[in-house]
């Protein structure tokens, strides 16, 4: 799996940057991103054909591209690159901006001298049992599953609010909710996934 964490996404609430870093805390068990950069406009994306759409003002050539082009040429026409003025989060948040890079140094970190966090469901036997070994965890370590938190546990799906194994599944940090739909941070081997889905 490849992804990356953008930093400066064109967010209109803080809610949103706190919720990034409580998401990156839960996933270390995830393979890390590779690195982590800002937002770039680019010739043809939506913000660079449609900036209105997005509130970008202001939209111009990367400064480096002057340095590299002769000094009578047309830049905008040429850059693929761009700045823009725009509110963002990230902008009004750069504390939490600061302590997501320095959680991804940490997490990439973990996993490149091999102390790799575990969050997954094992089987012994009749028994599924949950192991835990995440920083952010409220399990101590290992903790056998009841039939309907070990479903909920594999795949997203929709709860009332109301549902106690939801409550249970969040105040462990166990997955988030989406809208109104649980998604699990839980990993299981194939196997074992594929006949707890049939």
């Amino acid at each position: 799996v490849v992804y990356f964490s953008i930093t400066s996404l064109i967010l209109r609430f803080n809610a949103t940057v706190k919720s990034s870093l409580q998401i990156i805390e839960m996933i270390h068990h995830l393979n890390p991103p590779r690195t982590v950069y800002h937002v770039s406009i680019e010739r043809f994306s939506p913000y660079f054909n449609n900036p209105e759409s997005y509130q970008i003002r202001n939209i111009r050539p990367l400064p480096g591209y002057s340095s590299v082009f002769p000094e009578n040429s047309n830049v905008q026409n040429l850059a693929f690159h761009f700045l823009g003025d725009y509110d963002c989060a990230s902008y009004r948040n750069r504390n939490i901006i600061r302590r997501i890079f320095k959680d991804i140094e940490k997490w990439q970190t973990q996993w490149q001298t091999g102390k790799i966090p575990i969050l997954t469901i094992k089987q012994i036997g009749d028994y599924f049992m949950l192991v835990d070994t995440r920083d952010v965890s409220k399990i101590s370590g290992v903790r056998i599953l009841a039939e309907n938190e070990l479903k909920m546990l594999l795949a997203p799906k929709k709860y009332p609010k109301q549902n106690e194994v939801l409550g249970w599944a969040i105040v462990n940090r166990l997955g988030v909710m989406v809208g109104d739909e649980f998604v699990p941070f839980v990993t299981a081997d194939g196997r074992l996934f594929a006949e707890l889905n049939e």
